[in-house]
């Protein structure tokens, strides 16, 4: 996509016209590709959780149905 917030689909994709945008635990901020999610507190005590989302965007007038996979890497910085 040329949108660079959104995730390429994997090339075994069949689905055209769609991609995958990235989202913190709200649901509704978007986390550019390459920048920093916002920070999370950690428990030393429990089990921590770090949640995520991702959502299918359009990324042109027509979508083509077929699977629409992709693959996203994370770093976790722990201080």
């Amino acid at each position: 996509p040329s949108n660079g917030n959104l995730l390429k689909l994997d090339s075994t994709a069949t689905a055209t016209g769609v991609a995958i945008a990235l989202f913190e635990d709200d649901g509704s901020t978007s986390i550019p590709l390459g920048q920093p999610s916002k920070t999370h507190p950690l428990s030393s005590t429990t089990q921590n959780a770090l949640t995520y989302f991702a959502k299918y965007q359009s990324t042109a007038a027509t979508v083509g149905e077929g699977t629409a996979n992709a693959t996203a890497d994370f770093t976790v910085l722990y201080n």
